[in-house]
């Protein structure tokens, strides 16, 4: 893809809106860090400028989210030290606006998923290099913060993090000076309880991007616990709880990138490899081959598709069945409850492009392609 637009950088922070990716921050050669955006767009595949933070708040190591037309940014490390602030990005005028800070010490590189309205802030570092197990809900609507129960598995730096389907993962990560994790764990924001998923089969990694399509986790590169920067591409199947290693980029290990998932894949954008080198490359990871579509099954069909926003349901069981219609990046969009075997769904409040919808009851766990022109 074309080259990241700024200076070559790495740990900068990414988000996405509709078919839009924001990229910005991060460290520049000489040890600066900057404060610079540019647009991506997943139509054209192309680079634009965008505003950029306000002078001062430069950083590394933030994280990055984004809800309705606002994508935010939270902490990090700066000119001024570590980071508790967050910042709200509204697309429409082109701005940035200070919100309420965490009430909380100031981190850098936590990570972060999103559920609904809600970001979860995941780990990090504090400013004394202590590492920390913290957890802390961001109400993106309402302004507002929560802390959650802390981890149960220790502290990570540096982790991977994605959600899916209302479940929240985090993967990876630096959990002592020198050591790395392999494992996976799943969230569930109802009880606030994590769980032990399959562990990576390679050794532990930090700078690991995780993302989420459909009902799959990708991870890509980082750097490992023995000093390599990878570059490979693997795929958690979270139906069958196993790893499968998908093609590997096709240039060097890295680690440090920025994330956007897009249709059908995402893309990955700059970093740092093991001499050192900051990078501009923009790589595109395309999933045609891993993402399902409608196959004429006998027990559920959904028309006509594609169309304008009025879509029938049509399913052969008794029972009720709940409906959940996500983007390819796995954000919930809308969820209904079906009692009848056809029913009406109206999506004329989304925009056009490509969705997933779930069907799942006792007797039904299906999934579908949905096209809204």
């Amino acid at each position: 893809m074309p080259d990241f637009p700024g200076e070559d950088r790495d740990d900068g922070v990414s988000f996405v809106l509709g078919s839009t990716g924001w990229c910005g921050t991060g460290l520049l050669p000489w040890f600066l860090a900057s404060r610079d955006f540019y647009v991506f767009d997943f139509e054209n595949e192309s680079w634009s400028v965008s505003e950029p933070l306000p002078e001062g708040f430069e950083r590394q190591y933030a994280c990055g989210f984004a809800l309705d037309n606002y994508g935010f940014v939270f902490g990090g490390v700066g000119n001024s030290g570590w980071l508790n602030d967050m910042w709200r990005y509204d697309v429409d005028m082109d701005t940035w606006t200070g919100m309420t800070p965490m009430p909380a010490e100031g981190r850098s590189g936590a990570a972060a998923f999103q559920i609904g309205g809600l970001a979860y802030i995941l780990g990090g570092r504090f400013a004394s290099g202590a590492l920390t197990d913290e957890v802390w809900c961001y109400d993106m609507v309402n302004d507002t913060w929560l802390q959650k129960q802390n981890f149960s598995f220790g502290p990570r730096w540096r982790a991977g993090a994605a959600s899916l389907n209302g479940t929240g993962y985090i993967a990876f990560g630096l959990v002592a000076d020198g050591i790395y994790s392999n494992e996976l764990f799943s969230y569930n924001p109802d009880s606030d309880t994590w769980d032990e998923l399959l562990s990576f089969p390679g050794i532990g990694r930090s700078y690991t991007t995780l993302t989420a399509q459909v009902d799959q986790l990708y991870a890509f590169g980082g750097l490992g616990s023995d000093g390599q920067y990878f570059n490979d591409l693997w795929q958690y199947n979270i139906d069958a709880q196993n790893w499968v290693e998908l093609a590997s980029m096709p240039s060097f290990g890295r680690k440090g990138g920025m994330v956007m998932s897009g249709d059908f894949g995402f893309y990955y954008s700059t970093g740092i490899n093991s001499n050192n080198q900051r990078l501009s490359e923009t790589w595109k990871v395309e999933l045609t081959t891993h993402l399902p579509v409608n196959k004429g099954y006998e027990r559920v069909s959904l028309y006509p598709n594609p169309n304008t926003g009025i879509f029938y349901v049509n399913f052969n069981c008794t029972s009720t069945v709940v409906c959940t219609v996500l983007s390819l990046a796995g954000t919930e969009l809308h969820t209904s409850a079906l009692s009848r075997s056809e029913s009406k769904l109206d999506l004329g409040f989304l925009p056009a492009g490509i969705y997933i919808v779930h069907l799942t009851g006792n007797e039904i766990n299906e999934t579908l392609r949905l096209i809204k022109l």
